[in-house]
């Protein structure tokens, strides 16, 4: 689980051998994508939409009905919350907040924007503001406090849940928790949370899960996975990434007997995923690519949904398309950023 542990500053998401990225300088294997320099063709022949260029660092990102959202993790005190209409934003996005100390989870729900900051300025902890903007005067809400390296982030109806760099999953009430989150689960190095209505789960050396009301013992679909990346659910299956393994994962969600499935064999690293339940999608760390897999898989051969001169580092899909935060090999800035759209 090291590697995980190596995604410092921009490169939370794209392996660069734990180099940290100075003011204006970015590790040649980790730069970020220039709005010119995007080459990026989708299989049917149709070049990605960019949403949004010059954003400083874009890492996580969140969909609803209309809009994207994503944190712009940045440098020092220049990270922010954005957002822009999943039909575009004239290039223009909305800042929800700004002056952040390295923003980097986010989740949304019907109301508000949820992420976590890392340590900094404004602290480490989970903070939220109003779906259209943050308060002018008070600025973001301060939800729960202490956790550092905030890297996942999922949410119930009533409670946002955590993980951090500790062997924990934190929760707290969606309108705080007197800065004091409680502890939902204990295990090794957590990662790629997500929810159903009644269940939460979430990666680690297992995949596992347990009932939102409380985790007594958790239910294990897999052990001895390699450096879970991220995992999803549909109504059928749970599914993850193996970033030390190379493969792509899933699991009936009544139980496979311990025996996942290997939906797909990527040797490039396989990293975010997400899902409509008819195929996985995930991004490539080192191969510039995303790909795609029905869930019933693909074996050694998933196709390529888009091959571009980017390092993708989140994705999410909706009913027509994947949207993406990128990162680029050849500029010169950390604020040359960008987020995009292609069709499904």
């Amino acid at each position: 689980m090291g590697t995980r542990r190596a995604f410092l500053a921009i490169c939370v998401l794209v392996h660069c051998g734990g180099q940290v990225v100075g003011d204006d300088t970015v590790p040649q294997d980790a730069a970020l994508i220039e709005a010119d320099d995007h080459d990026g063709i989708h299989e049917g022949g149709v070049e990605a939409q960019v949403l949004a260029a010059n954003q400083a660092a874009p890492v996580h990102i969140a969909l609803d009905e209309d809009y994207v959202y994503w944190t712009n993790f940045g440098q020092g005190d220049d990270g922010s919350v954005v957002r822009c209409a999943k039909s575009g934003c004239g290039g223009a996005p909305t800042v929800l907040a700004s002056n952040l100390f390295a923003p980097d989870a986010i989740a949304v729900d019907d109301t508000t924007v949820y992420w976590g900051n890392r340590t900094g300025g404004q602290g480490s902890g989970i903070y939220s503001c109003a779906k259209i903007g943050c308060d002018a005067d008070a600025g973001p809400t301060v939800l729960a406090s202490g956790s550092t390296a905030i890297t996942n982030i999922a949410l119930s109806a009533t409670e946002i849940y955590w993980t951090s760099m500790s062997n924990d999953i934190k929760a707290c009430a969606k309108d705080g928790c007197g800065l004091a989150p409680t502890t939902f689960v204990t295990d090794e190095e957590p990662a790629g949370l997500t929810t159903s209505a009644t269940t939460l789960y979430w990666g680690s050396l297992d995949i596992a899960a347990c009932p939102l009301a409380g985790c007594g013992s958790p239910t294990v679909f897999a052990t001895g996975q390699s450096d879970t990346q991220s995992v999803v659910i549909d109504g059928v299956n749970v599914y993850w990434t193996n970033y030390g393994g190379d493969t792509v994962m899933s699991c009936n969600l009544a139980g496979c007997g311990g025996k996942p499935t290997v939906i797909a064999k990527s040797p490039l690293t396989p990293n975010a995923i997400a899902t409509d339940g008819t195929n996985v999608y995930w991004a490539t760390s080192n191969g510039m690519a995303i790909l795609r897999c029905p869930v019933t898989g693909c074996g050694s051969n998933p196709p390529v949904v888009i091959v571009d001169n980017t390092f993708v580092a989140a994705i999410a899909v909706d009913d027509t398309s994947i949207y993406f935060t990128a990162v680029s090999p050849n500029a010169t800035s950390y604020k040359d950023g960008a987020v995009l759209k292609i069709p499904k």
